[in-house]
């Protein structure tokens, strides 16, 4: 379904006026109303809405509309996407509902019409038919002022807030739990019919408020039909219908792979602006309509990045996220999120049509979405009650749903397109920036580290910009302005823990300033992860349970293997190595520049500051500012098979295959560890002591360190590592499947399918 593009063009000369003739080629016909005349390719239908006013007025089909359209439209729940319609009504200004999103209007002052034209690829046929040599020189921002966002300044340093509110300042209740049957129809119906629907079975409806992909024209909807119909009972279900899978089913405009995530997040802006020019405030839902596609890595990825950009923006503005689609392909899609650090939405509707008046579904977990959940279980179909007739999806709701008499006042309709007194386009002007995809922010949330604004995408080549970083409720509450956060970095601060951070960005040039554009919330900002742990692989993946941040993974190093893993004293960032001496810093980790070390590299240890290599022979080098203690001799009777430095890291112990300790600095000195198979690792307990842990899954703990006396790992796949718990009462063995088995006070944490062997695990 369509938010069309919109252009704002000429009266022109000329009694009766005449748009310019098509380029010669297709055929074409003449299509006159009130003495304007549009020249459009000869296949495409004209519908008089005078005459049919219950014609569907959509823009996913080639259609020219003439006159207003019709408060009782007669539209299919299921048109979605946009490509070449006009539509062309009398008087200077459109109908209510119509200007939702971005359109492309010509006003002719002349004729005393309004023309709206949408394209999907082909908008040179548009153009020809309009009589313009280009549209580009037209378009501007949507005709509807988002109500919600208003720019208010405090004190000398005139700081920038955003603020979100109701239409005429009404505040918003939060959404009310509904459970029974609810319908959705593309066109909203007028409020005659909705009385009429009264007797109906059905106590919610799904309303379609906007999205590049919203197919229907909506005369009826408005702040004012939201509160009269809240008053009247109605549960409402505010749609939104964004961009769609790169493969979608839909023939829709499609979400771009590379910034999925930013188109997520400026969809989510969008739709608090429409939902709050309705007078949907905060506390509500929107439900972004996923269309089916094919789950492929084309697909999912793009539509999940999207999705988890989606939800997390929704939370920072105050409202819940809803997700629609098909349950073999978007639903599935987030169930096998579940676990994982994805945003998952607040709310599922998912579309199943096996005719069954349940939320209950085989996809979903039943522990899962419990009270939040929508089924579509009837296809497209006429219903009549009260003698009015729809075109519907039927639909089980137990979920939360937009509240009942919270719209107030509606929103002041906007002023008509300007009218040209020339054919030609007006002299350049230079327009103040405009923000298309809002910042991005980088770096990990938690204590003490710094984040970064990444540009928003803006037009009018900007000059300057401004910030204003915010600190947010986790729960998706309100936000406020940190006080002196006004550049493109911040650090987090201990007043920021258990909280949300987002970013406001203004841009400047010689045409004035852009309307700040809100960048998605971070994740909770954590005081410093205590608990899980990072598994790593031969190829430089890095995949972290709860409670362990991610900060990145040395993919780039494909053409060695990745023998180490180290996270630095804080938690705060990681190393790997590879097998050359290569040091792949993330995080708070320091760079640590290469060095030709003459030996295979098996490993890296952190210390205090800096870390240290090991090889198989021996060999400990110091690197990036840490003490170096000393390495065995040489000439040793077995490889060395693992290193770890002591809790105060002023000395490390180095362990061979066969079990043989060796310590350097104020290790203490222990005996040799007595194993059953090849040694693998040596990990420091948190007092003293060390556990030597071997292939086969042995622990041996020596120096004091303590017993855990759970049964061994399965002896079928090796293990490759050992982890300590933060508080020292317990580690993890992991395989190189990526099982990971707990002991003692560990955890067990879900992780999602690893796709190479796993080689490491580090806590």
């Amino acid at each position: 379904m369509l938010i069309p593009l919109v252009v704002t063009a000429a009266a022109l000369i000329g009694s009766p006026p005449v748009l310019a003739a098509a380029r010669a080629g297709a055929a074409t016909k003449a299509v006159r109303y009130h003495g304007l005349v549009l020249r459009v390719p000869a296949s495409w239908p004209v519908f008089d809405l005078g005459a049919r006013p219950a014609t569907c007025v959509r823009f996913d089909r080639h259609a020219v509309y003439l006159g207003d359209p019709g408060a009782d439209e007669r539209c299919p729940p299921v048109a979605a996407g946009r490509t070449e319609a006009i539509l062309v009504v009398p008087g200077r200004s459109l109908p209510a509902g119509i200007d939702a999103g971005h359109a492309a209007v010509l006003s002719d002052r002349a004729a005393r019409v309004t023309v709206l034209a949408t394209w999907g690829r082909d908008r040179a046929t548009v153009s020809r038919a309009l009589g313009v040599a280009s549209l580009a020189p037209y378009a501007r921002a949507a005709l509807r002022r988002p109500a919600a966002v208003r720019l208010a300044t405090a004190g000398r340093a005139a700081r920038e807030r955003v603020m979100l509110a109701s239409p005429a300042g009404v505040p918003a209740r939060p959404g009310e739990a509904f459970s029974g049957l609810g319908f959705d129809a593309c066109s909203t119906p007028s409020p005659a019919v909705m009385g009429d629907w009264g007797s109906s079975p059905f106590g919610a409806i799904g309303i379609y408020i906007g999205g590049a992909n919203m197919a229907c024209a909506q005369p009826n909807l408005s702040a004012a039909w939201v509160s009269a119909e809240s008053a009247a009972g109605w549960h409402l279900i505010p749609i939104y219908v964004g961009l769609q899978a790169p493969g979608n089913s839909c023939g829709c405009a499609p979400i771009t792979s590379a910034s999925a995530a930013t188109e997520g997040a400026a969809a989510a802006v969008d739709a608090v602006a429409q939902a709050q020019a309705l007078g949907i405030g905060t506390g509500n839902p929107i439900v972004v309509d996923m269309e089916a596609y094919s789950r492929n890595s084309a697909n999912t990825p793009a539509v999940l990045a999207f999705l988890g950009a989606w939800t997390a923006q929704l939370h920072a503005a105050g409202y819940r996220s809803g997700v629609y689609s098909s349950e073999g392909s978007g639903i599935a899609d987030l169930v096998s999120e579940l676990g994982s650090p994805f945003a998952e939405p607040d709310e599922l509707w998912i579309a199943n049509w096996n005719g069954v008046a349940t939320t209950d579904d085989a996809v979903v977990p039943s522990t899962e979405w419990v009270g939040e959940r929508m089924h579509q279980y009837a296809s497209p179909g006429n219903v009549t009650y009260g003698g009015a007739t729809i075109n519907i999806d039927e639909n089980a709701v137990d979920a939360t749903l937009a509240a009942a008499g919270t719209a107030g006042a509606a929103a002041p309709p906007p002023p008509p397109p300007p009218a040209l007194t020339q054919p030609s386009p007006p002299a350049p002007v230079v327009a103040p920036p405009a923000a298309s995809a809002p910042p991005v922010i980088s770096g990990a949330p938690l204590l003490a580290q710094p984040l970064t604004a990444g540009l928003a995408t803006w037009s009018g080549s900007p000059t300057r910009y401004g910030y204003q970083w915010q600190d947010c409720n986790a729960s998706g509450g309100a936000c406020s302005s940190i006080a002196g956060a006004q550049t493109a970095s911040y650090t987090v601060t201990a007043g920021d823990v258990g909280h949300t951070i987002r970013v406001i960005e203004a841009a400047a040039n010689a045409g004035g300033t852009g309307k700040p554009v809100v960048s998605a919330a971070s994740a909770v900002v954590q005081a410093a992860p205590t608990a899980g742990y990072w598994l790593m692989t031969y190829y430089g993946n890095v995949m972290q349970s709860p409670g362990a941040q991610w900060f990145g993974s040395a993919l780039r190093a494909r053409e060695s293997t990745i023998t180490g893993f180290a996270a630095t004293p804080s938690r705060h960032g990681y190393w790997l190595v590879d097998t050359s001496g290569r040091v792949f810093a993330y995080g708070n980790a320091g760079l640590i520049r290469f060095h030709r070390y003459g030996y295979p590299v098996r490993g890296i240890v952190a210390a205090r500051r800096g870390a240290w290599l090991f090889t198989a022979a021996g060999n400990v080098w110091a690197v990036g500012g840490a003490p170096w203690y000393g390495s065995p001799r040489h000439g040793l009777s077995s490889p060395i098979a693992g290193m770890a430095a002591t809790p105060d890291g002023r000395g490390y112990w180095l362990v061979t295959l066969a079990g043989q300790v060796y310590s350097f600095g104020d290790a203490p000195q222990l005996p040799a560890a007595t194993v059953s198979a090849r040694v693998r690792g040596i990990v420091a307990a948190r007092g003293h002591g060390v556990w030597v842990y071997t292939i086969a899954g042995q622990v041996v703990s020596l120096g004091g360190a303590p017993t855990f006396s759970q049964a061994p790992p399965p002896a079928t796949t090796p293990i490759v590592g050992l982890a300590r718990t933060a508080d020292g009462g317990g580690y993890w063995l992991v395989d190189e499947t990526g099982q990971v088995f707990p002991y003692g006070d560990a955890a067990t944490f879900r992780l999602a399918v690893r796709a190479h062997p796993i080689t490491g695990i580090g806590s």
